[in-house]
């Protein structure tokens, strides 16, 4: 990616893809400055849609939404050309996680330990694409299994972070996950204290938290962090750290 160039963050998605868990990070990005680059199965309009667990239902309620059109098709993306990668949630996943090209665009980012972001259904990519090994991660409850069963470790909070990812369970989480989740890895540390988001309570802790030791690091004399990840992109389990708990329903899809 040239240094000249608006950084490019990639928002995948599909038909049926969640309204909410879509827009909201879509233009928070554009607000931070970021490029955001909607990638799906072929390059053309997309139908959006809301989801919403009533009290009286058990299960989720769907509703028409806006449109949205995709930048690119997935075989059309170039990974190298971007600086991360968000997996948004609704019905999409479920459909899209086989596509060939998603997988390989997906395991580019998690081998490059580049940043990765997901919410709620989100988690059927990374997961189909054997790359949450290890890895702690939130997601609607209902993808509990789709995690586990590949190999990932399910946090029910509103902002879990596990080295180059971050994630939340649904759109109701926005405000706690999105944040942290704009951040560049390799430039995280020198921006966090002039950032220019308003981070939850907990994942502010764990950024100052980060940034604290990398200083201490940086001082003369001190040798470099050990990378909290192999050369694979998988999180070394003696170095993970984790967002705190909150205590907010995850009722949204």
């Amino acid at each position: 990616m040239a240094s000249n160039t608006i950084p490019k963050v990639l928002i995948v998605l599909g038909d049926a893809t969640e309204t909410v868990d879509t827009l909201y990070p879509y233009y928070r990005l554009q607000e931070a400055g970021f490029e955001p680059v909607v990638i799906a199965p072929e390059r053309r309009t997309y139908q959006m849609v809301l989801h919403e667990v009533r009290p009286d239902w058990t299960i989720t309620k769907e509703w028409e939404g806006y449109q949205i059109n995709a930048d690119l098709a997935f075989d059309d993306v170039r990974a190298d050309d971007s600086l991360g990668i968000f997996f948004s949630g609704g019905r999409a996943p479920e459909c899209i996680r086989y596509d060939e090209d998603l997988v390989r665009i997906t395991r580019h980012f998690f081998n490059e330990n580049k940043p990765v972001a997901s919410v709620c259904h989100g988690v059927e990519n990374p997961a189909y694409a054997d790359c949450v090994r290890g890895r702690k991660m939130a997601t609607v409850p209902k993808c509990r299994f789709d995690l586990e069963v590949a190999g990932g470790i399910f946090v029910d909070s509103a902002c879990v972070i596990d080295g180059n990812l971050v994630s939340g369970r649904t759109y109701r989480d926005s405000g706690h996950f999105v944040g942290p989740c704009r951040l560049p890895l390799s430039t995280l540390d020198t921006i966090l204290a002039s950032a220019i988001v308003p981070y939850s309570p907990s994942c502010r802790t764990h950024l100052a938290a980060r940034s604290q030791r990398s200083t201490r690091h940086a001082q003369p004399g001190n040798p470099r962090p050990v990378s909290p990840h192999d050369g694979r992109g998988a999180a070394r389990s003696d170095l993970r750290d984790d967002a705190g708990q909150h205590a907010l329903p995850a009722t949204g899809e």
